[in-house]
C-alpha cells in the first residue's frame, strides 16, 4: 500500500451543462428548506410561549 497517491486529480464541474440549473435548484431546495425551518421554529416557540424568538 502507497503511503500517499503521486497524484491528485481534481475535476472541475462548474461549467458542465446543466451546472447553471442544478445550482439554482440547489438554492430554491435551501431556501424552501429554511423557510420551512423558520415556520417549524415558529410554532415551537409559539406552543412554549416564546415573546420574541
Amino acid at each position: 500500500v502507497d503511503e500517499e497517491p503521486a497524484e491528485l486529480y481534481v475535476t472541475d464541474f462548474s461549467n458542465v451543462p446543466g451546472a447553471d440549473e442544478y445550482r439554482e435548484a440547489l438554492e430554491r431546495a435551501r431556501t424552501e428548506a429554511r423557510r420551512r425551518y423558520r415556520d417549524h421554529l415558529t410554532t415551537v416557540f409559539d406552543l412554549h410561549g416564546a415573546l420574541n424568538p
